[in-house]
């Protein structure tokens, strides 16, 4: 690679991460200051399914997996059990064959079954633990 490839790559990425960045800063203010971002727990005064997520992401980097656990099963669930299958999958299937089966499993009325059912059963357990 040139230099000129890396400095493009640079630029590249950095248009890309710099709004990441200034969205991520502007929640982390907000939180830091009590403020409720989530515009469903906000006016139903209900926690969203997701509710919880980026405290547990942060519990999991700090290596405290029972407690990400406990704040928000299903997400935990997907980034230790299901993103490492996902991407072997894909090492070991290729790109093309890899695309074709998320394809088909997508499509498929069992996925949906168990996707709502996980996040109705993830929903009922944060709402009852007051997230």
């Amino acid at each position: 690679m040139t230099r000129r490839e890396i400095g493009a790559a640079v630029a590249r990425w950095g248009r890309r991460g710099l709004p990441v960045a200034v969205v991520a800063g502007c929640i982390a203010l907000a939180h830091a200051f009590g403020f409720t971002i989530c515009p469903m727990k906000r006016f139903l005064c209900l926690p969203c399914p997701t509710c919880g997520t980026t405290r547990a992401f942060a519990l999991l980097l700090r290596g405290d997996v029972r407690s990400a656990f406990a704040m928000q099963p299903l997400s935990v669930l997907f980034v230790c059990v299901v993103m490492p299958c996902l991407l072997a999958a894909r090492v070991a299937l290729g790109k093309a064959r890899f695309r074709a089966a998320i394809a088909y499993a997508i499509c498929s009325p069992l996925f949906w079954g168990v996707a709502v059912a996980a996040v109705m059963t993830n929903w009922a357990y944060v709402i009852m633990r007051g997230n």
